[in-house]
């Protein structure tokens, strides 16, 4: 029985160096390929963008669509949390003002 098992491991060795190489073009073939263009692509999503447009240009563009633009308070220094803060107060208020009417109302549901 022992002769038979050494046979078989020598087989096993000799084909297993073949079957890496199978298994990896069976299964993907194409690695290497998708890791570059993953690589491709992360690395155009970090690219700078330059433009083509004057200063002037732009500037006009801007100044034709600036009512349009949500532009934060200038001058708020890093306050905006205090104006959550204050609205959260607020909605706070109007939850305890209704829910009396509700809470009846949710459980006759």
């Amino acid at each position: 029985m022992e002769g038979d098992a050494d046979l078989a491991n020598e087989i096993h060795a000799d084909a297993s160096g073949d079957d890496i190489d199978e298994d990896l073009d069976f299964g993907g073939g194409n690695i290497q390929a998708e890791m570059a263009r993953e690589v491709e692509a992360e690395h155009a999503e970090k690219a700078i963008i330059e433009s083509n447009i004057s200063k002037e240009k732009w500037q006009l563009e801007v100044e034709g669509i600036a009512h349009k633009l949500k532009l934060g308070k200038i001058g708020e220094g890093g306050k905006e949390w205090r104006s959550h803060l204050e609205q959260t107060k607020v909605f706070a208020e109007q939850v305890r003002s209704s829910l009396p009417k509700v809470r009846s109302k949710l459980e006759r549901l």
